[in-house]
């Protein structure tokens, strides 16, 4: 009977080597460097609509509210020493208080959007409201706006709920600030350094043209 010798099997090992994890880790960094800018944009996008969902109830409640009220708009007023802002009379007709703050903008705020007949110091002080037309601005959100360290706007977009009810994207560049200067509007060019501070959109009258 013949005899076999056994020659001894090289023991495998599956344990990677430290080239190998480096290269599997190199492939993990530069596809995060891919996709993170992306999901960063969807991510944006996402808030943008839900920004400009917002607006559409928001629309909804002061077409309500305007049937309701002869239309007059709401504004923001003091009673009884309490200020009273331009949401307050709407929200009895939107039930849900989270409409009222943008998902870019700051939780502590009372709301991330500003109306126009509410904020408008002519219109408060004499408790007048504008007089709109279908392009005119009724409300708009600047949380999606990007500021320098001396708070000006350098990029980013508004977005507003015009008078006919629709909700538009309009980038920052093309948005004037008129100043409002002891009871008078002055240009842009003008920089006055104190006084309200008031963008002007596309397609709008301005100075403002109050109700008698």
């Amino acid at each position: 009977m013949l005899g076999f010798k056994q020659v001894p099997s090289q023991r495998r090992t599956d344990a990677f080597t430290i080239l190998e994890l480096l290269v599997v880790i190199g492939i993990i960094m530069l596809l995060a460097a891919l996709l993170f800018p992306v999901f960063a944009s969807a991510r944006r996008s996402a808030r943008m609509t839900t920004c400009t969902s917002n607006l559409h109830q928001i629309d909804l409640a002061l077409r309500m509210y305007l049937e309701d009220y002869n239309g007059a708009l709401p504004l923001t007023s003091m009673i009884d020493t309490r200020m009273v802002a331009w949401d307050d009379p709407i929200k009895s007709y939107t039930k849900n208080a989270d409409i009222y703050h943008c998902p870019e903008g700051r939780r502590e705020l009372l709301t991330d959007y500003a109306m126009r007949s509410a904020n408008l110091p002519e219109a408060r002080l004499n408790n007048r409201t504008w007089l709109f037309t279908p392009d005119n601005v009724l409300a708009y959100c600047e949380s999606h706006l990007f500021r320098d360290t001396t708070g000006r706007q350098t990029s980013g977009e508004y977005v507003v709920l015009r008078g006919n009810g629709s909700v538009k994207r309009i980038p920052v560049g093309f948005v004037p600030i008129w100043w409002y200067h002891d009871g008078v509007w002055h240009t842009p060019e003008e920089h006055y350094a104190t006084g309200s501070m008031w963008p002007v959109f596309p397609d709008e009258t301005w100075p403002p043209r109050f109700s008698p």
